[in-house]
């Protein structure tokens, strides 16, 4: 009975606590049939193109599997942001596809978790590369200007198939997931770069869905990169049952007790 009645007293206290949440796109807006240098392909975010000659397309709405690709990884077929051989316009040993596709400013706090979905087709015999970096310079979107420079963006934080290795790329909806730590805090953004050199013999086509980058925050404990009233519930069930989450410990005294709820209502206030 005292449980419930916290959980609602939580209810109307907070009924008004906004969201904070980081990154958490769906790519569920359609952005266009094409995204070039400079553009915002999705509200906050930057597309770049630094191909050595620029091709027909940039950075598009995925192609579905009805219409000769695949379909997205969760949402609508065609819910994803897609790069392919077209974003040059010479298929040469000596050209080299570069296009970007940037975040919007992020938390790269310690613990700050970036998670998200890619693939290509099946059975393809141009082998793709993703390079997935990070720049730690706040808002930036500097890139580079050639082919070959990647400005602000100098972490790497994933570099799938660097070898254009066939069949290197998977080939089905793959998740990757990093915790970002030992950057000392501050904002910056993350960057898919889309890298294929010898276009001759490689380069296809690659799929990008369900970006998350979510911030490590005692008392987001639904992990939603948020501290609301989505949280209450978990943390009156943790309470309740006797059990355990880090982020529900907010004194950090290594046990979830009525300890921890005047630091939980300070951390909802404090939003």
């Amino acid at each position: 009975m005292k449980m419930h009645f916290f959980s609602a007293m939580l209810v109307v206290l907070f009924a008004t606590v906004s969201a904070n949440a980081q990154v958490n796109q769906d790519f569920e807006i359609v952005f266009g049939q094409f995204a070039g240098d400079g553009d915002e392909p999705v509200d906050g975010w930057f597309g770049a193109l630094r191909s050595d000659i620029f091709g027909p397309t940039g950075i598009i709405p995925g192609v579905e599997e009805a219409c000769g690709q695949f379909d997205a990884q969760a949402g609508s077929p065609g819910s994803y942001a897609a790069m392919n051989y077209r974003n040059v316009n010479s298929y040469t040993e000596n050209d080299t596809t570069s296009t970007w596709l940037v975040t919007p400013e992020v938390s790269i706090a310690d613990r700050t978790m970036l998670s998200f979905y890619t693939r290509t087709v099946v059975a393809s015999q141009f082998p793709d590369r993703l390079v997935v970096r990070l720049s730690t310079n706040g808002d930036s979107v500097d890139v580079g200007s050639a082919v070959d420079e990647v400005g602000d963006f100098q972490t790497v934080l994933f570099d799938i198939n660097p070898t254009h290795t066939v069949g290197g790329y998977p080939e089905e909806w793959t998740k990757y997931e990093v915790e970002i730590n030992g950057l000392g805090g501050g904002t910056g953004r993350i960057a898919f770069h889309y890298f294929n050199q010898f276009m001759n013999v490689n380069g296809h086509y690659v799929g990008i869905d369900t970006v998350s980058v979510i911030p490590f925050l005692v008392g987001d404990i639904n992990c939603d990169g948020t501290i609301d009233l989505l949280d209450v519930q978990p943390f009156v069930d943790l309470l309740s049952n006797g059990g355990f989450s880090e982020k529900a410990d907010l004194n950090g005294d290594g046990a979830v007790t009525l300890e921890d709820v005047d630091p939980f209502i300070e951390a909802l206030l404090s939003l």
